[in-house]
């Protein structure tokens, strides 16, 4: 979930001051796995997707996602896929942009993007479509990769968004973002519920990492390790054995990986 920040999820943050932002994430927290001391491993997405995939942190200066293209590195996918898995990834925006399309084709077996579905709903909606009706049914199991892009925007202006919540402040817009786009994964778990097996399937919902747009923080991404930039949701919900079970130790998106492997 693009910029999904712990400080605005509501199973984080149950004393804020503030409705949450993320009741559909809140319950799938309150039936499976969640994390709350995950951290972000790197800012902006291009290293949150690599920490989270590969299972090590970006490095401090350079730009992996561009210098180390050529490296056929692993990821959690392309291991699951190399043991017979079907391994396919949709994005809501143009992997392209941060030189992650050539990662996606090293763990991926396809990889969906239309420009003409970057809005959550339209996005949310296809890929539900596909992941029912066609992945899930080819009878093998199957991992599939989501990337949203919401609240993606640094003005954190989306269409459709009123005039009255334009007028807030940032922090307000990212968290009407948020619970517009929480909506949408609701309405995509309830269409993948039709597909075959469901009851078997895992989802894993996760942070790429939070803009620093509350007091305190630069607003730029990356340039701040304040909570609000850093402290993201992680939620495995399933067949996950003595679930539901909260997790207080801390971690990273470097543990995900190995954990979902």
């Amino acid at each position: 979930m693009e910029s999904y920040r712990g400080l605005d999820a509501g199973y984080l943050n149950p004393d804020a001051p503030w409705e949450s932002a993320t009741p559909v994430l809140d319950s799938l927290a309150g039936a499976g796995a969640s994390w709350t001391r995950m951290y972000a491993s790197g800012s902006p997405v291009a290293g949150s997707v690599l920490s989270s995939h590969l299972g090590f942190p970006p490095h401090r200066t350079r730009d992996l996602a561009a210098e180390l293209a050529a490296v056929n590195a692993p990821g959690y996918a392309s291991v699951l896929r190399n043991s017979g898995y079907a391994a396919e990834f949709f994005s809501a925006s143009d992997p392209a942009e941060d030189n992650l399309s050539a990662w996606y084709r090293k763990w991926y077996s396809r990889v969906h993007y239309d420009r003409a579905l970057e809005e959550d709903s339209a996005f949310f909606s296809a890929a539900a479509e596909y992941i029912r009706d066609s992945l899930a049914r080819r009878g093998k199991p199957f991992v599939a990769g989501l990337l949203t892009r919401a609240v993606r925007s640094p003005s954190g202006a989306v269409p459709g968004m009123p005039d009255s919540v334009l007028a807030f402040p940032l922090r307000y817009r990212m968290r009407w973002n948020m619970r517009r786009a929480d909506k949408f994964l609701g309405a995509f778990l309830d269409s993948i519920k039709k597909m075959p097996r469901s009851a078997d399937t895992y989802i894993i919902v996760l942070g790429d990492y939070g803009l620093p747009a509350s007091g305190r923080g630069a607003p730029a991404s990356g340039a701040a390790g304040y909570p609000n930039s850093t402290w993201i949701p992680f939620v495995i919900c399933g067949p996950v054995p003595g679930a539901p079970a909260e997790h207080s130790e801390v971690s990273s998106q470097i543990d995900i990986a190995p954990t979902v492997l």
